[in-house]
Order: C-alpha cells, then structure tokens, then sequence
C-alpha cells in the first residue's frame, strides 16, 4: 500500500520517504527518487537549498583555464577552487555559474584529509552538541562548515578549512539547473 505524505520539513521527508518529490515554486514537481538520491545529485538549486541542513553554501563564480587548470573562481573576492578531472572536462568552457558546496564538505583543516586546504577567519561559530557550526571569510567568500562536538572558535580567530573539491555542485546562474546531471 502506498502513503502520500506532505510535510514541508525536510528531514521529515529524508527520513520518512522511499521516494520523496520536491515541488518547486508555482507547484510544480522539480524532481523525484529516493531520498539519498536527491541530497546527492539535485536536479537545480532550489532542490539543493531545500534539502540539508545547514542549507548548502552558494557561490556566484566563474570558470576559468589556468594553465593546464579548470578553476571555479568566487565572482567577488579571492576564493578559488581547482576542479577536479571529471568536472573540469565537463565544465572546460569559461563561463559564469554558481558553485554548490554542503557544509559537511568544508571542514577545520585538521579534522579532514579530503580535499585542498584554505585560510579563513571565523566570523560565527555555535556549538550544537552533536557537531558545531561555523561560518568563516575565505578571501571575501562566506562558507559554512562543519566541525567536531569538542571544537570552539572565537569570532575573529584565523582557521585553516579544508575543501573537498570533489563534492562540490554546479549550477546554471539562469536557470538553477544543476550542470553536471
């Protein structure tokens, strides 16, 4: 027997759903699967800031050739991130877009071996039990991260994160469609 279920929380719908759908503005139904499916590989923006919590980091940037570099640099400040094979042979053209990043992925510098290592400074951090949140400046880019139940930062304090490149998603600035499905 099949349940239909709406709920306007997601976790409720993560945990709940075999299949969940995601309905968009206007009511319409952006995209459908499996729960796991649609945290992973969302089909726009709107789906990847809908699913997750704390909500995905966003990021306006451009695509660019260094050398024989792919790079997604932030559209204000210095940040930049060399895009791993896979992603550089599909993104290879220069163009605009938005980088797609979940918390979980940007990490204290010591507390990941994945991914490539930047400088930060804390601008929020709070401690939730379970894991802490911390919001820092990475050259004038804001990212959300993920750290262990045990750390504490200070507003102000440097901070090394650690990116995995290899996790980050890639969306058309117009449309919010997500340019690797």
């Amino acid at each position: 027997m099949a349940t239909v279920y709406v709920t306007h929380d997601y976790a409720e719908a993560l945990s709940l759903g075999d299949r969940i759908g995601v309905m968009g503005n206007g009511g319409r139904l952006v995209q459908t699967g499996a729960p796991r499916e649609l945290f992973e590989h969302p089909a726009d923006l709107f789906v990847a800031q809908h699913l997750g919590q704390p909500t995905i980091n966003v990021i306006p940037a451009l695509i660019e050739r260094e050398r024989d570099k792919v790079v997604a640099r932030a559209a204000k400040g210095g940040f930049r991130v060399v895009l791993p094979p896979p992603h550089a042979v599909k993104l290879k053209e220069e163009r605009t877009l938005t980088l797609g990043l979940r918390p979980q992925y940007v990490r204290p510098a010591d507390e990941s071996v994945n991914g490539f290592a930047v400088d930060a400074k804390v601008d929020i951090f709070e401690a939730l039990g379970s894991m802490g949140i911390m919001i820092a400046d990475v050259d004038g880019t804001r990212l959300t991260a993920l750290t262990s139940p045990e750390r504490h930062f200070k507003s102000g304090q440097p901070v090394r994160l650690s990116i995995d490149n290899g996790a980050l998603h890639y969306f058309d600035p117009a449309t919010g469609r997500n340019l690797m499905e």
